[in-house]
């Protein structure tokens, strides 16, 4: 496992390392990038699952996790169609064993959209710290601490934290129904940490 796990990382960070290349050149992820790391991570988490190394519903729930977290990054203009698919892949392809715990398997899209959006709305913020003049930052605050964009937002992360709790519960049911190995109560944790 640990030879199949090396090979999955060094793909997948050569990969990135070409995508971010073609992403600062020509402001576009190529799709054989995103879509041949997506394949092959598949195939690895394939042959992980047939030497049983994890179970088949570690595998489905990275494939349509990371699908629907990067749907979702798409939708609410967190990424561009290309790093969309480019973080699928990379949730796929990277090995288990990366978010194996005590408990069971972490749910690899959380940790990776955590370990992702954090710093990017970091760099997002002192970006727009630094290059924008006083009078657009003023703006933005305004237009950001209105108590209808508050409102907004507050009820939008209810309905989010709603949502993820509702699939989490559902998800840990069916696990402990089918006897799977996960770790009980990670999305919610995370989900109740983003909240807070």
């Amino acid at each position: 496992m640990i030879l199949y796990s090396l090979l999955a990382i060094l793909v997948t960070i050569g990969c990135c390392l070409y995508a971010s290349i073609t992403d600062l050149k020509e402001r576009r992820i190529r799709n054989f990038c995103s879509l041949g790391l997506l394949y092959c991570g598949f195939i690895l988490q394939v042959i992980f699952w047939l030497q049983g190394w994890i179970p088949l519903f570690y595998l489905i729930s990275v494939t349509l996790g990371g699908a629907v977290l990067a749907y979702l990054s798409y939708i609410f203009n967190f990424f561009a169609p290309g790093d969309a698919k480019l973080f699928w892949a990379v949730c796929v392809a990277l090995p288990p064993l990366l978010f194996k715990s005590p408990k069971g398997y972490m749910f690899a899209p959380i940790v990776l959209g955590v370990n992702v959006f954090i710093p990017y709305l970091v760099v997002l913020f002192i970006y727009a710290l630094f290059k924008t003049d006083r009078e657009e930052r003023l703006r933005v605050i305004r237009t950001v601490t209105s108590p209808k964009a508050i409102l907004t937002r507050l009820f939008g992360l209810f309905g989010f934290v709603g949502v993820g709790i509702t699939v989490s519960v559902i998800v840990e049911i069916i696990a402990l129904k089918l006897k799977l190995s996960i770790a009980p109560g990670s999305f919610v944790r995370f989900l109740l940490a983003i909240g807070v």
